[in-house]
């Protein structure tokens, strides 16, 4: 796999936000075509916290710094939720692990990097932390299992502590696991524990809801995603209806970053 041409599209197939940057199909060390990752090293950037902005080391993932070239992850998460994807080939993110190996995985090459923006001070917020989750679970569903995405702080113990705080490690990977198994559980866990709860006290036929989403994003389309010009579709009558367009409604509304998947709704 010189190049992983195919990370976009599995993250939106996950129905996560998803933001390509410019040049990321080429991005990365991979002209000999020796990118063959079997996990994900999960890291967080250690920058400044959200007062600083959306995505404050964005730019640094991308091109990195005076110290080591970019791309220094292949997918990026900021503030806001929105998965950036920066590179198909190998990035400069996880140096060589103590021992020489992890799980058979002994560099770059061998592993995705992905970079959450986290100052890694405080616990990663819980809708982080699940989002995180699916993103991993959508890079690499199909080709490895949870048990190969260690934490940086795993891969090298000796020189580096990300994540530095909750979730643990064993937990996350509890996530992924989730997600793997459960492709379209985002959707879902989007909501609160009351919010979902509503759901189910409204649930009456699966085509009906299925009925009530489609008429929301029909009307999205039409609103040019602008959920602020989204109008209540008189044909959605009953609850179960009503539960499938709140659960779309809310859905958008977490994540206004949903752009490149509402364009592409097939994916």
């Amino acid at each position: 796999m010189p190049y992983d041409t195919g990370l976009a599209n599995r993250l939106r197939d996950a129905g996560l936000a998803v933001r390509e940057v410019d040049g990321w199909k080429s991005r990365g060390n991979s002209s000999g075509g020796n990118f063959y990752p079997a996990g994900m090293v999960v890291h967080h950037t250690a920058g400044p916290g959200p007062s600083a902005g959306k995505a404050p080391s964005l730019e640094t993932i991308i091109y990195g710094r005076s110290d080591l070239p970019g791309p220094l992850a292949n997918i990026y998460m900021d503030f806001e939720l929105t998965v950036y994807v920066v590179a198909a080939g190998a990035a400069n993110h996880a140096g060589t692990p103590d021992g020489g190996s992890y799980k058979g995985m002994t560099g770059n090459s061998s592993a995705w990097g992905f970079e959450i923006e986290h100052p890694g001070t405080y616990a990663l917020p819980a809708d982080a932390a699940e989002v995180a989750a699916q993103a991993t679970a959508a890079v690499i569903r199909g080709k490895c299992g949870a048990g190969m995405c260690p934490y940086h702080k795993e891969w090298a113990p000796s020189r580096k502590i990300d994540l530095a705080t909750s979730p643990g490690a064993a937990q996350f990977r509890e996530k992924i696991t989730y997600y793997i198994n459960n492709p379209e559980g985002g959707f879902l866990m989007a909501l609160t524990d009351q919010e979902q709860q509503n759901l189910l006290n409204h649930a009456r036929s699966s085509k009906e809801f299925a009925y009530g989403v489609h008429r929301y994003w029909a009307q999205l389309k039409k609103a040019d995603g602008d959920v602020d010009r989204v109008q209540p579709d008189p044909n959605v009558e009953t609850d179960y209806e009503w539960a499938g367009w709140k659960l779309a409604e809310r859905t958008q509304k977490i994540s206004d970053r949903q752009q490149d998947y509402l364009a592409n709704p097939g994916r």
